[in-house]
């Protein structure tokens, strides 16, 4: 007759088994989930910026929709634009997306929330998954995991792709200003909408009239002078007068223009620079408009510089 002790030794061994391996799989569905959770995202938004006026923001969703609302132009000086922006992502840059969230969880990377100072530019990512949130702020007043450091590199240079694709964008440029005697400046001001859809934009003349924003020349030496600190040497340039050379599209009040899809309206700003006889300056302009609604309208709000020129004073 076989003994309760005999039966209890021929079973065990493999209840055992069953049982280290039904941990085993427990423990391998929990990192699963929390690598699922990680790449599986519903929505991810990439923020930058320090003030809302000029807070930069990418939008992707998981269908890879993106958009990049762009309101400066500050760390892109090259591309003197700011708008929105929107495509599709395909498959290669998805994919490339899930693989740099799928290096680390990213729920464990140390971040500076609770440390950053007032003031300063931060960057945020948030990321929503089906069952969480996960959001983390940097600053460069404090080092970046480079973990988190890699993440940001990759969405910043997602950024630049997607500016590939403007939907509603407002470009400036100056040409090269003007200068006759005593000292009187005449910059030609362009902005033009260089996207796929109509947009409205404040007009430079309502911005200077109120001074509820800001539109003005920047000069400094080409050469930088000796002895002075190149903050020292820049100028700032009030325009003591602001003409519309040519009209595109409608206009409404000489307050806001609307500008359809490739149309450029220029603008002559004048102002007094007095500058060393026969030496040569860099000039450029910085448009920034704050308000987000005028007369039912929404113009392109943010900041945005013109690529510089040189010219020389007579």
């Amino acid at each position: 007759m076989t003994s309760y002790r005999q039966v209890h030794n021929a079973i065990c061994p493999r209840e055992g088994c069953r049982l280290l391996f039904m941990a085993a799989l427990v423990a391998f569905a929990g990192c699963w989930l929390e690598k699922r959770n990680a790449m599986d995202f519903t929505t991810l938004t990439y923020s930058v910026g320090g003030f809302p006026e000029t807070t930069q923001i990418l939008t992707i969703k998981a269908n890879g929709q993106a958009r990049y609302v762009s309101h400066t132009n500050e760390h892109f000086l090259d591309r003197p634009e700011i708008g929105v922006y929107e495509t599709i992502l395909d498959r290669n840059a998805f994919r490339s997306l899930k693989d740099i969230f799928d290096q680390g969880p990213l729920a464990q990377l140390p971040d500076h929330t609770g440390k950053i100072p007032k003031g300063i530019a931060t960057k945020m990512i948030t990321v929503v998954t089906p069952t969480a949130e996960i959001v983390k702020k940097v600053s460069h007043a404090d080092p970046i995991d480079p973990r988190l450091q890699k993440i940001l590199d990759h969405l910043d240079g997602l950024a630049l792709e997607i500016m590939k694709y403007p939907r509603a964008v407002l470009q400036v440029e100056i040409a090269s200003p003007e200068l006759s005697p005593p000292g009187n400046l005449l910059v030609n001001f362009k902005l033009s909408n260089v996207g796929s859809e109509e947009l409205w934009f404040r007009s430079p003349q309502d911005i200077v009239r109120l001074k509820d924003g800001w539109v003005r020349i920047e000069i400094w030496p080409a050469v930088p002078e000796p002895g002075s600190m190149w903050s020292e040497q820049k100028v700032f340039v009030e325009p003591t007068s602001v003409e519309p050379v040519s009209v595109a599209g409608v206009q409404s009040g000489n307050v806001i223009f609307l500008l359809r899809p490739k149309e450029t309206m220029q603008f002559k700003l004048k102002g007094l620079f007095n500058g060393k006889s026969g030496s040569k300056y860099v000039a450029r302009v910085d448009y920034g408009n704050v308000q987000d609604k005028i007369e039912n309208k929404a113009p392109i709000v943010g900041e945005v510089w013109t690529k510089t020129t040189e010219f020389a004073f007579p």
